[in-house]
C-alpha cells in the first residue's frame, strides 16, 4: 500500500501528495516562470524513476478543448479512438493506448488518464495525467500533464503510487503562476 506524507507545493500554484521517499530534483528557478521549465519529482533511492510535469508550449486547438470537454464532462467511458485523437492533439502518445479513463481531482478539475505501451530495446510502458491549465478567459487555452516512463517492471511496481499521486494534483490558487490583478 502506496503512503501519501509529503505535499510537494509548486511555484507554479499547484500541488500533490507525494509517495513516502520521493521529492522534487533540482531546485525552482528562480526569476521568470516559463510555461517550459518542467518539474520533475522522483524517488530518492531511484532517481530515474520519476513523475514529470509539463505544460504544452502552444495553446491546442479549439476542436481538441471542445473534445476534452465533452470526454470529460459524463462518467461514461469514452472509446479509445476517440481518446487517442484527443490525446494525441495535445500530448502524442509515444506507443500503444492500453487503457484510459476520465478522473475528477480534489479541485473539481476533471482530467484524462492514459496508460501505454512502447517497445524501445525492451518494452516500456508510459502513464499519464492531462489536465487543462487553469488560465484567465483571455488566454488561449492549454493543457499540462504529469507523465511516468519506465522498463516494464519498473513501471508495473510504481504504477499505483504514480497514479494515486498524480489524482491528488490540485491547484491551490487561481491560475496557477499567472499574475492576475
Amino acid at each position: 500500500m502506496t503512503v501519501l506524507r509529503n505535499r510537494y507545493s509548486s511555484e507554479y500554484g499547484w500541488s500533490m501528495s507525494l509517495p513516502d521517499g520521493w521529492e522534487r530534483l533540482g531546485a525552482p528557478t528562480s526569476g521568470t516562470l516559463t510555461l517550459a521549465q518542467a518539474v520533475v519529482l522522483a524517488k530518492v533511492d531511484q532517481p530515474r524513476t520519476s513523475i514529470t510535469w509539463m505544460v504544452r508550449g502552444y495553446p491546442a486547438t479549439e476542436e481538441t478543448v471542445d473534445s476534452f470537454s465533452r470526454v470529460t464532462a459524463t462518467e461514461a467511458i469514452a472509446d479509445n479512438d476517440t481518446i487517442l485523437r484527443m490525446v494525441n492533439g495535445i500530448f502524442p502518445l509515444i506507443g500503444t493506448l492500453d487503457e484510459s479513463a476520465t478522473v475528477n481531482l480534489p479541485d473539481g478539475s476533471k482530467a484524462i488518464e492514459t496508460i501505454e505501451g512502447y517497445f524501445e530495446g525492451e518494452i516500456k510502458r508510459g502513464y499519464q495525467l492531462v489536465i487543462p491549465l487553469q488560465l484567465p478567459d483571455e488566454y488561449a487555452p492549454t493543457f499540462q500533464r504529469l507523465c511516468f516512463y519506465a522498463r516494464d517492471d519498473v513501471f508495473r511496481q510504481n504504477l499505483y503510487a504514480v497514479r494515486t499521486a498524480a489524482q491528488s494534483f490540485r491547484y491551490d490558487r487561481p491560475y496557477g503562476y499567472v499574475n492576475v490583478k
